[in-house]
């Protein structure tokens, strides 16, 4: 974040270092102690996003999470520092992925939603990109960014989307199939 690095290991609490922009020594510090505990973290536009967070013991497998304005060590809520969070809705499952930049991208167990800074008081927004094929997100470390697209693993194939349309398979399953024969392949001569 700016000149920070944010670091965050489930399940344990993210740290944040001191001034990278500084000369000398640096070194890391909890970033907060009502920071979320989470599987996915990013920054999206000035905060820094949690989400699947563990809070208070309870894993919150719809929660998205950010910090105050422009202050990622800052988690609690206010309506002045615009710190919050939002429940995405359960009926699509799980989060399974985040990905972040001006704005983000989050997986859910089937369905992609975007995420937009908003005016107060409403801070972002939440618009589902895709409902049901294309939008199962297979496996959470098969997210790739590049040049402005997101390419993913899902159920059915590899996808891609610009974050702005539904997200598109690529070669109708083709290359899917062929990624996976060709692992089975060599499963089974190993």
């Amino acid at each position: 974040f700016n000149d920070r690095i944010i670091a965050s290991k489930y399940p344990n609490p993210p740290w944040i270092s001191s001034d990278l922009s500084l000369l000398g020594a640096h070194s890391f510090a909890l970033i907060s102690p009502e920071g979320p505990i989470a599987r996915f973290c990013t920054r999206i536009a000035d905060f820094i996003v949690f989400a699947r967070t563990l809070e208070s013991g309870i894993t919150q497998l719809f929660r998205v999470r950010w910090s105050a304005y422009n202050n990622p060590q800052d988690y609690v809520q206010s309506v002045a520092t615009q710190s919050d969070y939002q429940d995405l809705n359960a009926e699509y499952g799980p989060i399974r992925g985040l990905v972040g930049g001006t704005f983000g991208i989050i997986f859910q167990e089937s369905a992609v939603v975007r995420m937009d800074q908003a005016q107060a008081p409403i801070i972002f927004s939440f618009t589902i990109l895709s409902v049901g094929k294309g939008s199962a997100l297979s496996v959470a470390q098969s997210i790739i960014v590049h040049n402005g697209l997101i390419y993913y693993w899902g159920h059915d194939d590899i996808y891609v989307t610009d974050g702005i349309g539904a997200p598109i398979g690529l070669a109708a399953g083709k290359v899917f199939k062929e990624i996976l024969s060709q692992s089975l392949r060599t499963n089974n001569t190993a």
